[in-house]
């Protein structure tokens, strides 16, 4: 993500001043919780994978 904050930087805060700047917060917040629920997909997906080969552990 680090590109991408200096990316948001470069092109919200820096030429326009602070005015963007909870713009700016809100759109990584998004990506941040984005991660999240994908990361959670991901994680639901391997446990129902594991579920469909005999894999005992719980879901």
């Amino acid at each position: 993500m680090d590109g991408l904050d200096a990316h948001i930087e470069q092109h919200l805060l820096m030429p326009h001043g602070s005015a963007f700047s909870s713009r700016a917060t809100r759109f990584r917040s998004g990506f941040a919780a984005a991660d999240t629920k994908l990361v959670q997909a991901v994680e639901v997906l391997d446990s129902t994978t594991a579920n469909e080969a005999g894999d005992p552990r719980p879901r």
